[in-house]
């Protein structure tokens, strides 16, 4: 899973897999066009993926659109903070990060196949909003889409 999730991202694998917590995750580092990078893979249950509604051009731009103004949007929310990234990082990879020096944004939280509509894109789920590193809803929707 490793070595096709570099491929898929334009990385080449830099150093040793490192197992998450219940072996549901595999990351390393890895070397990519702009520099080195961690990558992480992780499995999840595959109801997660639903059946994943055949978005059309103008309804990825609603998500975009939608994901985009949500990131401006101030609030006290939290749905990672800046020790729990820290912590799970450092568990599951052995690798310590300073979450200050990350880009922090405000996103959905739980962006998953399950909580999207079609035709209409309307995100669903609200109860994990809050502040994370930014791109976090991406990748969950991203890993949600690599399971089938």
């Amino acid at each position: 899973m490793l070595t096709s999730g570099a491929a898929r991202v334009n990385a080449d694998l830099a150093g040793e897999s490192v197992y998450g917590l219940g072996n549901r995750s595999v990351g390393c580092r890895v070397m990519t066009p702009n520099g080195e990078r961690w990558l992480r893979v992780i499995t999840e249950p595959a109801q997660w993926a639903g059946d994943r509604p055949g978005l059309a051009t103008p309804t990825w731009s609603e998500l975009h659109g939608s994901l985009d103004a949500l990131a401006t949007h101030s609030t006290d929310r939290v749905c990672l903070d800046e020790q729990l990234v820290s912590r799970r990082l450092l568990a599951a990879f052995g690798v310590e990060v300073n979450p200050g020096s990350l880009t922090w944004s405000t996103a959905h939280g739980d962006l998953h196949w399950a909580n999207l509509t079609a035709p209409r894109c309307w995100l669903l789920d609200w109860e994990s909003w809050g502040s994370v590193p930014s791109g976090y809803d991406a990748a969950l929707l991203l890993c949600a889409s690599l399971l089938r």
